[in-house]
C-alpha cells in the first residue's frame, strides 16, 4: 500500500480519518498533559498512563496498544528509550521508524509526535520512511502527522517530500527507471525549482569532456550514459556546498559478473544520486542564498559485446591512466569523473560531499544501518557528524590512512588498478581513497567527505528508505 503523508497544524481529534493512532515519544513526553488531552477522546488518563509506564522501552522502543469500544481505534503509545548513544544524538529517530512500520499495513492512520521541537525533524523523517511511495498496481492510504508538544516545521515537510521521492526513484524497476528516465527526473526537477541545468551525455561528449571512467562504465548499455549538473549560484552567495551522486541505475557487475544470489536488488544501486537530486530541489526551494552545485555521474554497468573488460586501460578525467582489474568495481570509476569534473570546472565549494551506496563491505566495516564517512580534512569530518547527529541519520568514519590503502591499487601498467589486491584491507575506506586520488590528481584540497551508504540505504525491508536526503538538507540548513 502507497500512503499520502498529510500534516495536521493540530493533533487530530476522534473524528480523524483513521483505524490507528500511534503517539511517539519519550516517556516523560507521552505523560505530559498535553499528551493526555490529545489522546483523550480516545483513552482515558488512567489507562494511557498505565500504557506508557508498563514495561521497559529498551534501546529500540517498546508500543503498548489498547481498544475502546467507545472509540473504534487502535491507539497505541510508541515509548522510545531513554538512553542514547553518542554517535545517534537526542532524537531516539533508529527507533521511530521500526515503531511506525507496522502502521503502514492500515488504510488510514495518524502519527503524533509528542516530544520537543529540537528533535521533531529526524523523527519525522524516520517516520515518513516507514511509507513507500511506489508500488506498481497498489491500492492507497492516508498517513497524518502531527505535533503535540512543539511543531513540525516547513523544513521538515519539505523533507518528508523529498525523502519520499528519492525513495521512489530507488524503488522503480530497472525496466522503468534507466538512464534516460533519470535525466527526465533532473529535467523535471530543474524546471520546478529553477535550476540550471547542464547534461554530458553521448560517447562523442563524454569523451570530449575526458570523463573516461562514466565513458566506459556505460558503454555497453542500450541507453548511453550522463554526466548531470544542477546548479543555482545566487550574487554573493552566503555558502557554496556541492553535491556529487552514484546514479548506477543498475550494476550487473559487467563482465565481473555479481551472480543470481548477489544481482537482485540493484536498481537500487542509483541510491546516493536519487538522494542527491531529492535534497538538491529541496534545498534551492528552502534556502536561496545558497549556491548549489550537484552532480549526478548516471551509467547502466551492463553486459553485452562494448563491455567494459578486465585488464583494459582506460584514462580518467583525473588525467590518471586506470587498469581494470574488476568491473565491478564501477562506482568511483564514475564517481572519479564526477569529482574531477567538478574541481576542474566550478569554483571550490565550501564543503563538497558525495553519496554512493560504493561497497558491500561499509557493511562489514560499520554496520548495515550505520552509513560511512571518509575525509581528509577533520573540519568536514566533524561538520558530517554534527549534521548526523541532528538530521538522525547515522554515520561513522572510516580511517583515513592513504599511506596504507594507495598500495593496493598498484599496476604495473598504468597508474592504478580500480580495485584492492587485497579485500581484507579496510576495502571501503580503500575505495574512497580511489576518490581522494583523484581530487588531489587535479589539485583540489578543499573540505570533502564521502558518504557510503550502501547499508542503510539498500538493507531492510527490501524498499528504499531515501537515507542520505536529510544529511544533505541539513548540511545546507534547509530543514529548519
Amino acid at each position: 500500500m502507497a500512503h499520502q503523508i498529510a500534516f495536521a497544524s493540530d493533533a487530530p481529534t476522534a473524528s480523524v480519518d483513521a483505524d490507528a493512532v500511534l503517539v511517539v515519544g519519550r516517556a516523560r513526553n507521552l505523560l505530559s498533559a498535553e499528551t493526555v488531552a490529545a489522546v483523550a477522546p480516545w483513552v482515558d488518563a488512567a489507562t494511557w498512563t498505565a500504557m506508557v509506564k508498563g514495561g521497559d522501552a529498551t534501546w529500540d522502543g517498546r508500543v503498548a496498544t489498547t481498544w475502546r469500544a467507545t472509540a473504534p481505534v487502535n491507539v497505541m503509545a510508541g515509548v522510545l528509550p531513554e538512553a542514547s548513544s553518542r554517535g545517534h544524538g537526542p532524537s531516539r529517530a533508529w527507533a521511530v521508524g521500526p515503531l511506525v512500520e507496522p502502521l503502514a499495513r492500515r488504510r488510514a492512520c495518524a502519527i503524533l509526535f509528542a516530544d520537543d521541537n529540537d528533535v521533531l525533524a529526524p523523527q519525522v523523517l524516520s517516520a515518513a520512511r516507514a511509507f513507500p511511495t511506489w508500488r506498481a498496481g497498489t491500492t492507497t492510504g492516508k498517513a497524518t502527522f502531527a505535533a503535540i508538544r512543539g511543531r513540525i516545521t516547513d523544513g521538515a515537510r519539505r523533507g518528508v517530500q523529498a525523502v519520499r521521492e528519492a525513495a521512489a526513484l530507488t524503488d522503480r524497476p530497472p525496466n522503468d527507471l534507466g538512464v534516460d528516465a533519470f535525466v527526465a527526473e533532473a529535467e523535471a526537477a530543474a524546471a520546478r525549482s529553477g535550476l540550471t541545468l547542464t547534461v554530458i551525455r553521448g560517447e562523442t561528449a563524454l569523451r570530449n569532456a575526458k570523463l573516461g571512467g562514466l565513458a566506459a562504465v556505460g558503454q555497453a548499455a542500450e541507453q548511453p550514459p550522463a554526466l548531470v549538473v544542477l546548479e543555482r549560484i545566487p550574487e554573493n552567495p552566503a555558502r557554496r556546498l556541492a553535491f556529487v551522486g552514484k546514479g548506477i541505475v543498475y550494476d550487473t557487475g559487467g563482465l565481473s559478473i555479481k551472480g543470481k544470489t548477489a544481482m537482485p536488488g540493484m536498481k537500487m544501486d542509483m541510491a546516493g544520486a536519487a538522494a542527491v537530486l531529492a535534497a538538491t530541489e529541496a534545498i534551492a526551494d528552502r534556502v536561496p542564498d545558497l549556491a548549489l552545485t550537484s552532480v549526478l555521474c548516471l551509467a547502466e554497468n551492463a553486459v553485452g559485446p562494448g563491455a567494459l573488460r578486465p585488464d583494459d586501460i582506460i584514462r580518467m578525467r583525473s588525467g590518471r591512466s586506470v587498469e581494470i582489474n574488476n568491473t565491478d568495481a564501477e562506482g568511483r570509476l564514475v564517481l572519479d569523473d564526477g569529482h574531477a569534473w567538478l574541481a576542474t570546472e566550478r569554483p571550490h565549494a565550501d564543503l563538497t560531499v558525495d553519496v554512493a551506496t560504493l561497497t558491500g563491505a561499509q557493511m562489514s566495516a560499520i554496520g548495515k544501518r550505520v552509513g560511512g564517512v571518509y575525509a581528509p580534512h577533520e573540519e568536514a569530518e566533524k561538520a558530517i557528524l554534527a549534521a548526523s547527529r541532528r538530521s538522525g541519520e547515522p554515520f561513522h568514519p572510516f580511517p583515513v590512512f592513504p599511506e596504507f590503502h594507495r598500495k593496493e591499487f598498484r599496476s604495473p601498467v598504468a597508474d592504478l588498478r580500480n580495485s584492492v589486491a587485497d579485500r581484507d584491507n579496510a576495502q571501503s575506506a580503500c575505495a574512497a581513497w580511489f576518490l581522494h586520488d583523484a581530487l588531489d590528481a587535479v589539485g583540489f584540497d578543499s573540505p570533502w567527505a564521502h558518504l557510503d551508504i550502501c547499508g542503510p540505504a539498500l538493507s531492510g525491508r527490501g524498499r528504499a528508505n531515501g537515507f542520505g536526503v536529510g544529511i544533505l538538507m541539513d548540511l545546507a540548513g534547509a530543514l529548519d
